[in-house]
């Protein structure tokens, strides 16, 4: 995900939660709370996003490891 659209995400939530997440110039969130809040929204994306891998990585390899179990076989025990 880009970083505008994590901010675009962020932001609507912080809206709907009642949070003012207005930037200055820079970027930056004027509020130093808001700034901690967004610090954890990208790492909880980004924790998000290694369990996704994780879980995809765990899924190959019980594919391929299925798969050459399979090759092992005699045409028999297929």
């Amino acid at each position: 995900m880009s970083d505008d659209k994590m901010r675009a995400e962020f932001e609507a939530w912080a809206e709907s939660q009642d949070c003012i997440a207005h930037r200055g110039e820079g970027g930056s969130y004027w509020h130093p709370d808001v700034r901690k809040v967004w610090r954890v929204w990208q790492a909880a994306y980004a924790a998000g996003r290694m369990a996704v891998q994780r879980e995809a990585e765990e899924w190959s390899k019980r594919v391929n490891k299925r798969w050459i179990e399979m090759e092992n076989k005699t045409e028999g025990e297929r």
